[in-house]
């Protein structure tokens, strides 16, 4: 049921606008209709773009009506009774220009770079639109799949050496650096190539030294080709041969910022440059703004920009435009592209998964699950990987149904700075570059451990059945290429002894409930409520005679101290903050297979704001209370694998010889259901 909406209203009127369904609402202003879509911006100038059809009959109408009315020359949003246009306009760095080519283009040099020109376009950056997915409601839906063929390498297992006392296989000698490191490795199917970036860091106010190694994959011979100072590489597209590069000022507080991306070609005998487009610091406005941090291919005409305070930006490279922009959750992972280039998936400011088409900026489906971090594309395009610290999801985007839902009985620490998601084929997936994950069998199946003399976290990537690898040297001399079959053949061998149909938990399962609370009786039959229903939601049957058991916990953790001074109004005060934990575990028996927790409180604030008769200790009481919620809003796992209580069923470690038998990890979490780390 929606509210009549009033045809009175102006478009210039924040209003609430209505879905169909009449579960999503917005406040916005209506800011016209094109090609059958609605136009809403918000308080916040972010703008959202509703299809006609799946607003509420009224809100329709109300449309319709507005957008007869509305004059073509009125621009809403712009009202300078409401606001100011602030936006920075285009500017140029502070370097010489030369003159114009033959073609009209100009043609300078990146500054702090060798003085080649490139076409380097300044651009307005704030001209593009912020789309919003609160409108659209989860749903089932559908992708088309990719149907290519990826090309396949002609290749004989070795090692390839470069750097060092190796030197490079065409003879020439390029020792490496103290400090550098390779950062990135490609694969060039369509020249039989792969490709390593080596970078070597001088500190925060020199530019980095790039060098990329190129080894024909056929013979052994490598070359080395050094990129301008100042530029990075950041992707490579073996079909254009291609790289997206960035290069950034200094960032002195006394130095106005500057950021540049574009297009460097590969030639047989150097790179060349393409073309650039300046003032990218101004997709945020933030002078202090040290550019993205990172930037990807998606196809050949799109890049796909991603910040690490939460937006992502969509750029068209044959028009020189900025297509949109979509806020993504503070603690998600990168953006994830499909290998066609079409599809674009983010875990947006709402913590949801949502896939867009990519080129048209339009929102296909938002996946039916939350609070997930590393989402992984399967390289033909039929599933889309989604994982958290403590579970995976697989949905089948061909089907628009979840493929298979995982959860792990213990979470890891999340390592943010190492959390790439790699499918292995169809069945496996690789996270963080050292653990495989079984899909068939819901369960973590081995662990690759990284050599201490390595690079951590690796640097490698996975095509046709080989996971490819660089390392250096324990001296820090030379550095190698090296690939392996993956999963290898013990891997497989034990995977074949699993049966999947063993489930710690499935539906059916009968579950003994309790409640170990520190709260009132009416706080604790919610609870009971709140957890009766979860498990029956999950098929599952509630038995007090059952010997697998889901316990409810409150207890309290560690506590600090502060002393906060009032210098003289009133007399200092110290505090104490006590963690408050609230937690749920799945046991058979004497045995935890799957446990999480939330933790409030136990930190005191740097400064705090009293009332009139608040001392600082009952501030700090506020900010430490159980969570009680947690018990309402956590999700228990209706299917769960078995685990091996070390973790995995085999351990291994990427060397310089392949892959070799290794001991479990000295601090590997004891317990069923370990081993993911997202």
């Amino acid at each position: 049921p929606t509210s009549p909406a009033s045809t009175d209203a102006a478009p210039r009127e924040f209003r609430t606008w209505t879905n169909d369904t009449g579960l999503f609402k917005i406040e916005a202003q209506f800011g016209g209709i094109q090609d059958g879509k609605v136009k809403l911006i918000k308080k916040d100038k972010s703008t959202t773009l509703v299809p006609l059809e799946k607003l509420s009959e009224a809100d329709r109408e109300l449309a319709n009506s507005l957008d007869a009315d509305r004059s073509p020359f009125e621009e809403v949003g712009n009202d300078p009774a409401m606001e100011t246009d602030n936006r920075p306009s285009p500017g140029k760095p502070n370097e010489p220009t030369s003159e114009p080519e033959e073609g009209g283009n100009t043609f300078k040099p990146i500054p702090g770079t060798s003085s080649t020109p490139v076409d380097l376009t300044d651009v307005d950056w704030s001209e593009f639109e912020t789309l919003s997915t609160e409108l659209f409601p989860v749903s089932e839906f559908q992708v088309e799949p990719d149907t290519g063929t990826p090309a396949k390498i002609n290749d004989t297992p070795r090692p390839y050496l470069f750097g060092g006392r190796s030197g490079i296989r065409s003879g020439k000698s390029v020792p490496l650096k103290n400090g550098e490191n390779p950062k990135w490795v490609r694969i060039d199917p369509t020249t039989n190539q792969a490709l390593v970036g080596m970078v070597f860091s001088r500190g925060l106010t020199t530019p980095p030294e790039v060098r990329v190694v190129r080894i024909n994959l056929k013979d052994g011979k490598s070359t080395v080709e050094m990129f301008p100072s100042a530029l990075v590489p950041c992707d490579y597209h073996p079909g254009t041969q291609q790289y997206l590069f960035m290069a950034q000022s200094n960032l002195h507080p006394r130095e106005e910022p500057w950021q540049i991306f574009g297009l460097w070609k590969q030639t047989k005998a150097k790179f060349e440059p393409v073309k650039a487009w300046s003032r990218l610091n101004l997709l945020t406005n933030e002078k202090d703004d040290r550019g993205p941090q990172s930037i990807e291919f998606a196809g050949e005409n799109h890049a796909v920009l991603s910040w690490d305070r939460g937006a992502v930006r969509v750029w068209d490279m044959a028009q020189n435009k900025a297509l949109y922009d979509i806020k993504r959750g503070f603690n998600a992972g990168p953006a994830a592209v499909s290998s066609n280039g079409k599809y674009l998936a983010l875990i947006n400011d709402k913590n949801e998964a949502v896939v867009f088409d990519l080129p048209a900026g339009e929102i296909i489906g938002k996946l039916p699950f939350k609070n997930m971090e590393t989402l992984a594309f399967h390289p033909k395009g039929q599933y889309l990987a989604a994982a958290s610290p403590q579970r995976v999801v697989i949905y089948d985007l061909q089907a628009g149904v979840v493929h298979r839902d995982m959860f792990l009985g213990k979470s890891l620490n999340t390592n943010r700075w190492n959390r790439d998601l790699v499918w292995l084929g169809d069945g496996y997936l690789l996270s963080g570059n050292e653990h495989l994950f079984d899909i068939e069998r819901s369960t973590v199946l081995w662990h690759y451990d990284i050599p201490s003399w390595g690079i951590d976290p690796l640097v490698g990537t996975f095509h046709e059945g080989q996971y490819w690898y660089a390392l250096k040297s324990r001296d820090g001399t030379e550095a190698g290429l090296f690939h392996v079959e993956m999963p290898h053949k013990a891997a497989r061998d034990i995977a074949s002894t699993i049966d999947p149909n063993k489930l710690v938990l499935q539906p059916g399962t009968r579950l003994k409930l309790v409640v170990n609370v520190a709260g009132t009786p009416e706080q604790q039959a919610t609870i009971r409520d709140a957890l009766t229903r979860e498990v029956e939601t999950k098929g599952m049957v509630v038995d007090d005679s059952s010997v697998m058991t889901l316990t409810a916990a409150t207890a309290t953790g560690r506590t600090t101290s502060q002393t906060y001074q009032f210098y003289g109004r009133i007399p200092d005060q110290t505090v104490t903050a006590t963690e408050q934990i609230a937690s749920l575990k799945i046991s058979d028996g004497a045995k935890t297979v799957w446990e999480t927790q939330s933790i409030v409180g136990g930190y005191a604030p740097f400064m705090i704001s009293l009332q009139e008769g608040q001392s600082a200790q009952d501030y700090v009481n506020s900010l430490s209370k159980p969570d009680y919620t947690f018990f309402d809003r956590v999700e228990i796992p209706g299917r769960l694998g078995v685990i091996p209580e070390a973790g995995a069923y085999g351990f291994s470690k990427l060397t310089h010889n392949g892959i070799e038998e290794a001991a479990p990890p000295q601090q590997a979490p004891q317990g069923p259901g370990t081993g993911l780390s997202f």
